[in-house]
């Protein structure tokens, strides 16, 4: 089994990616240490997404997170 390490960055990207080219998502941003300029490497990823609830499904599959967070909303 692999250990590979994702580093915050790389997580940081591949949900803008996906957040921005999701047609379901209205807007969106990081918000907590980062919007104040105070995050580091060890800060969590504080991410605000303005959708039509209807679609959060798409939406946490669009980011690869449909298994683990669709499941507790719906």
């Amino acid at each position: 089994m692999s250990s590979a390490v994702i580093s915050r960055q790389q997580i940081r990207s591949a949900l803008r990616q996906a957040l921005y080219e999701s047609t379901h998502v209205d807007a969106a941003w990081e918000g907590g240490s980062t919007a104040f300029g105070s995050d580091d490497e060890l800060s969590d990823i504080d991410a605000v997404a303005v959708a039509d609830a209807a679609k959060l499904p798409q939406i946490f599959d669009a980011v690869g997170l449909a298994d683990t967070f669709v499941a507790r909303y719906f």
